[in-house]
């Protein structure tokens, strides 16, 4: 067969972590999650490693992983934070590109990404170097072969560039159609223009380079790849399979439809669009109506027959080349009427300033702990991805002062690092400089500002502020770049002693902790003392604090105070104080102002819960707010229990309910439903009796507490499952949960199970599969067994 089809997914979000830290803080506007690739992970990400096919019935025919069957790229930043927080999701993502293999020829599915989505032709050549080779290092660190093909950030494009991916061994890149400026076949002298996006999609082309090397560039598929990211096209797997192969032409020639989109479509952008891709692959390929493929497979069965030239400084998202991440050129987001893009074009100076004149420290400086400072800084990316290997990292680059002031000679490497993810694409995206994009870019770039302040001595953090004010904002209370610098990235630096205080708060979290980390330190020779007095709780201690990023150690002592809800006193500072044995006698006496007074002070940095990281002010109140609670749960159940015997004369005489019974006997049942739910095993009579109440008062059932006990009953029992499927009274008890959830129409989420069932029971032995016991659970879950 002569038609080939391949969908590429490039699935990116930019780094979000506060560079003091090395942890994404809570972003509110993620909520219910707590930050963004918490959220587009679980709509995005891990629906498309476990993707549903359905059959006529409405049960799960299949539960595939979309990424063995689609060439996709994925951002090193995102992969490090999945790798980090969403370990399922990432180890199938390297899963698929490992089955990948067997499908396409040997060719896997997964290309490279430049490495934190700069926009090259924006980018001077040293930075677009690095870009590369980061990214390609990061890709074999985690996919343990090279890449043949590499991602552009929003496909931007140079022959730089391109002349930089094919030194390095690249063997194509992907571009939209609009990006393509004329073509011939290879051998011929006249080009053929193919200005307005008119380029045929269905082939590779050859780029010849002004070096004489080659790269083979793929336009995709514009009009498909529009009607998907914007259009309907994946309301089905139907009509999605439909336009994909409405493309192919009735020739005896090879023939290739290929697309291009974000891979967050599938499942974010688009909801349940994971299973839309599923669906269309599945039903072309059981079909045999196209040959599914990847780009590399592709390129080694069909090399290019015609050649290339590229329109230099284009992107796929901006009709203006690249200026969108340069100046008010018109492209935005489309959300913000009447708002203007004018403080592009000061931010990227801004950022110029910093770039220049920390390149300066670090050539001048660097030159002193560095054999070769750029050949040092492109092979730093070791060291990001595994932090243990900074002194063999120094060894091999540094001079004998880097070994000597390992510290110093690590502040450069990270001085760069930051300059570098400042340039992230999406700080000039999106409408407006207080968006949290742009104010990460800014983040880091106050963070290298930091770092060239300890390492010279000179701050230029004036000076790029001032720069700023030249950057007008849409909002009002802001007017300009240097207030929504002054009042959002400012506020954002954690230092070593805050990081100590916020790590003896962790103690007032668990008393149990005995953790030798927080955020991006490590803590050693450490003494942690808690102490109690009715509610109220006091953490004393000190320790010494290494940073992993620079190897920075200082002993820190430190105190905590919590009264009660958000009343926090807390102070740090570096080396020991003689007065944490003061602060602990007040406390112990229950003089709690005196051990107020004394905390403040004691210590430099002294702080209350409102000058604490958003996440630990959450831990704080939410536990606060759980106790609160207990105590207010505890008190309506004695209250129900003193008062039930009038409660239950007007409940069998049918009488009318005071509103005041109605709310404190629906509370107190829908507690004691809880109790109940959490006992192993159930009592369903028991159950089936507390929610007769219901019958005859309007109080309403606290249904998702019940589906999170349930829920999270089922995952413990199918983790049993899948550890001896074989024992059959496992999958009884699955059964018993799941028969008891639908008798009284309580819900529960059943992905977690379905997953786990589906690959157990796929690989089981035939006599086991046909057991009625696996039969009924399958059917629970909603799963074909055939």
């Amino acid at each position: 067969m002569n038609r080939y089809l391949c969908i590429h997914g490039h699935f990116y979000q930019p780094p979000r972590e506060n560079p003091w830290i090395d942890e994404i803080e809570i972003q509110e506007s993620a909520r219910p999650f707590n930050n963004w690739n918490e959220r587009i992970s679980s709509e995005c990400y891990h629906a498309n490693a476990f993707a549903r096919i359905f059959n006529g019935k409405g049960q799960i025919k299949d539960i595939v992983n979309n990424y063995s069957k689609i060439s996709f790229n994925f951002g090193p930043t995102l992969l490090s934070w999945l790798q980090k927080y969403d370990a399922e999701t990432y180890q199938a993502i390297l899963q698929a590109d490992e089955q990948s293999k067997k499908h396409f020829g040997g060719h896997g599915s997964a290309i490279a990404q430049v490495y934190n989505h700069i926009i090259m032709p924006l980018a001077d050549d040293k930075d677009k170097l690095t870009q590369i080779v980061w990214g390609i290092k990061d890709f074999e660190l985690r996919f343990k072969r090279k890449p043949e093909g590499i991602w552009l950030a929003e496909t931007a494009v140079d022959m730089k560039t391109l002349e930089l991916l094919a030194d390095n061994d690249i063997k194509f890149t992907i571009l939209a159609p609009s990006q393509c400026a004329a073509t011939r076949k290879i051998g011929e002298k006249d080009w053929k223009d193919q200005s307005g996006a008119k380029v045929p999609p269905g082939k590779p082309y050859l780029c010849n380079l002004p070096s004489g090397k080659k790269i083979a560039l793929f336009f995709y598929d514009g009009p498909i790849s529009q009607g998907i990211a914007f259009g309907d096209t994946l309301k089905s797997g139907e009509k999605f399979a439909a336009r994909l192969l409405s493309v192919f032409q009735p020739t005896d020639q090879p023939q290739l439809v290929h697309i291009a989109t974000d891979g967050e479509t599938y499942g974010h952008h688009q909801k349940f669009a994971e299973m839309a891709l599923a669906y269309c692959l599945n039903y072309i390929e059981s079909n045999k109506l196209a040959n599914i493929t990847v780009y590399g497979q592709y390129l080694e069965l069909f090399p290019p027959t015609e050649e290339a030239k590229i329109f230099e400084n284009t992107a796929w998202s901006c009709s203006h080349g690249v200026e969108r991440w340069n100046s008010d050129c018109g492209c935005n987001s489309g959300g913000n009427r009447g708002w203007n893009q004018q403080w592009r074009n000061p931010l990227r100076k801004a950022l110029d300033f910093v770039r220049d004149s920390l390149r300066q420290t670090f050539e001048l400086k660097g030159g002193e702990y560095f054999k070769d400072v750029w050949a040092a800084r492109n092979a730093y990316i070791e060291v990001i991805e595994d932090r243990s290997k900074a002194e063999a990292f120094l060894r091999e680059y540094g001079t004998p002062k880097a070994l000597q002031d390992a510290s110093s000679a690590l502040k450069l490497m990270e001085m760069q690092r930051n300059t570098l993810l400042m340039y992230t694409s999406c700080g000039w995206f999106f409408d407006e400089i207080s968006g949290i994009e742009t104010v990460q870019i800014m983040a880091y770039a106050k963070k290298a500002i930091e770092y060239n302040k300890a390492l010279t001595g000179r701050d230029i953090e004036e000076e790029f502020v001032s720069k700023l004010a030249l950057a007008p904002s849409n909002i009002k209370s802001f007017g300009n770049g240097a207030n929504v610098y002054n009042a959002l990235v400012k506020p954002l630096e954690v230092d070593m002693r805050k990081a100590a205080i916020n790590y003896a708060i962790s103690y007032l979290l668990d008393e149990m902790l005995f953790c030798d980390c927080i955020y991006s330190y490590n803590i050693s020779n450490h003494k942690v003392d808690v102490t109690r007095q009715g509610k109220a709780k006091l953490v004393t201690g000190y320790g010494l604090f290494t940073s992993r990023m620079t190897l920075d150690s200082k002993n820190i002592s430190f105190a905590v105070l919590h009264t009660e809800g958000d009343d926090i006193t807390a102070g740090s500072i570096y080396g020991r104080t003689d007065n944490l044995e003061q602060i602990k006698e007040a406390f112990i006496f229950g003089d709690i102002e005196n051990c107020k007074a004394l905390i403040k002070a004691s210590f430099v940095d002294v702080m209350t819960i409102k000058d604490l990281l958003k996440g630990k002010q959450t831990q704080i109140l939410a536990q606060a707010v759980e106790n609160s609670k207990k105590r207010i749960k505890n008190s309506y159940s004695k209250l129900f229990d003193q008062e039930k015997g009038i409660f239950n004369y007007l409940y069998r005489l049918n009488l009318p309910m005071p509103e005041l019974f109605e709310n404190l006997s629906a509370f107190a049942i829908n507690q004691k439903i809880k109790n109940e739910l959490r006992k192993d095993p159930i009592d369903a009579a028991k159950v089936a009796e507390l929610l007769g109440f219901f019958d005859k008062m309007p109080g309403k059932l606290e249904k998702e507490g019940f589906k999170r006990i349930l829920t999270k009953k089922l995952k413990q029992l199918t983790e049993a499952f899948a550890a001896d499927p074989f024992d059959l009274s496992k999958s009884s008890k699955i059964i018993e949960l799941l028969s008891f959830a639908e008798m009284f129409n309580f819900p529960a989420d059943l992905a977690q199970a379905q997953n786990s069932v589906f690959s157990v029971c796929k690989n089981l032995p035939e006599h086991i599969k046909q057991n009625q016991l696996i039969k009924v659970l399958c059917a629970k879950l909603n799963l074909n067994s055939d």
